[in-house]
């Protein structure tokens, strides 16, 4: 029964798609072991249980995530940057949602390499954060504050709420960040008069 070839990049690899198929609370060792073809026990041969599938699980989608909004905001000026950084990180949120469940998770499992994946995962609104606001606490604020309306966002979309057709989602959430950049925006211009 034993499979050719498995190293730990073949498992990650197979375990998120696994969790994007199956998704992030379905996922055992022995399905996944069934999967690619070996025996449960051979598994341990190559990680260290399923909390080390957790966590790269939830880097690995951290790292896509951040990639998303980097290229978004590819040549773009602060406000547009930030516009299609929320645009992608909603987009990513709802395309991948068992992913996103893995990033949401991160904290939780109380590791450098989570810590650091979520930290990492993030800069990119962070950046165009900065590129409004140099007071540090203000900009940890917005990145929260950003973040959190994304999440929260995202989160009653995928249950099912924000079908009211008054006024489509996506209108709905650009209302939202384009308020809070008219917002950072005015604070950036106080930074500057004082």
């Amino acid at each position: 029964m034993a499979r050719r070839g498995l190293n730990n990049e073949n498992i990650m690899e197979e375990a998120t798609l696994f969790v994007q198929e199956k998704g992030f609370d379905n996922f055992s060792l022995r399905e996944l072991a069934h999967r690619l073809n070996v025996k449960p026990a051979s598994l341990y041969n190559h990680i260290d249980g399923i909390d080390a599938i957790n966590l790269s699980v939830g880097a690995t989608a951290a790292g896509r995530l951040k990639q998303a909004m980097i290229s978004a905001m590819l040549s773009k000026g602060r406000r547009e940057a930030l516009r299609a950084a929320a645009k992608a990180f909603r987009d990513f949120a709802l395309e991948n949602p068992e992913l996103y469940k893995a990033i949401i998770r991160l904290p939780s499992m109380k590791s450098d390499k989570a810590r650091e994946a979520l930290h990492d995962c993030f800069e990119p609104l962070k950046e165009c954060v900065g590129r409004f606001i140099e007071d540090e606490a203000m900009k940890l604020n917005y990145y929260r504050t950003i973040r959190a309306l994304i999440h929260g966002y995202t989160a009653l979309e995928e249950r099912g709420f924000m079908r009211v057709n008054l006024t489509p989602p996506n209108d709905s959430f650009e209302w939202a960040v384009e308020s809070l950049l008219t917002q950072m925006e005015a604070n950036a211009d106080k930074e500057e008069t004082t």
